[in-house]
């Protein structure tokens, strides 16, 4: 998905503790140690795997949001495995692609579509770049290596690159991408994938757009809910199933 918007501003990662309080027995006794509070571990969540399984297989998630003036926003944002391609922009072999189609209705009216194909490659997993229609692309310069697990709390790089529109390779907006996890149940955590969008000529920070997609998963790297948090101009949009 792609944002527009804000000046510097992060979005936090809560970061839940959890610790089972010991209850001591009763018993007198001279000085003997007391027990121990035991502490609970940290589930672990799969990180890479479920990034992978996300852009191999089809899904589709359907979501609502309401902004300050009362316009109801619904976003359908659908992944689609595609084939294998050869796009010498992007690199200069076969890469892995799939499809990401979205579409944004205001008060019920088709506010915009986007379908991108991204290219990228498994073990690890890696994203090349994308090209969002005819004319624009973005290419990555830089990427980091996903994390088989992390627990919440964690976040860590995972690519940037430059976005070039119309063809041209002047001013392209800058790309940063990031993923964390982020508490939800004592099951269950929230992925996400965190996009900053800086334009090459930004007339003012909150041009700078700001985007957090996040995937509900379990323990397995099974997905069941979906949320998007898009910040522009100043608004945040909080989109929910």
């Amino acid at each position: 998905m792609k944002t527009s918007s804000f000046a510097q501003t992060c979005f936090p990662i809560a970061i839940f503790i959890s610790a089972l309080a010991g209850c001591g027995g009763g018993g007198g006794g001279g000085g003997g140690a007391q027990p121990t509070a035991a502490v609970a571990a940290t589930p672990n969540f799969p990180v890479e795997a479920t990034f992978a399984s996300l852009v191999s297989t089809s899904s589709s998630f359907s979501t609502s949001a309401t902004d300050a003036s009362g316009n109801s926003y619904a976003l359908t944002v659908t992944l689609s495995p595609g084939p294998d391609k050869v796009n010498t922009l992007i690199y200069p072999s076969s890469r892995k692609t799939y499809s990401q189609a979205s579409i944004l209705k205001k008060n019920g009216v088709a506010a915009s579509t986007s379908t991108s194909d991204i290219y990228y490659s498994v073990a690890p997993l890696l994203v090349w770049g994308n090209l969002n229609g005819s004319n624009n692309a973005m290419l990555v310069k830089k990427q980091t290596l996903l994390p088989a697990t992390a627990k919440v709390g964690m976040t860590g790089g995972f690519y940037s690159g430059s976005n070039y529109k119309n063809n041209s390779t002047l001013f392209p907006d800058q790309q940063y991408v990031t993923w964390s996890l982020e508490a939800d149940t004592s099951t269950t955590a929230w992925l996400c994938l965190n996009t900053i969008i800086t334009p090459a000529l930004a007339v003012s920070p909150s041009a700078t757009s700001i985007e957090a997609d996040c995937f509900r998963i379990d323990q397995n790297g099974v997905v069941s809910g979906f949320k998007s948090d898009f910040t522009q101009w100043g608004a945040t949009l909080n989109f929910r199933q």
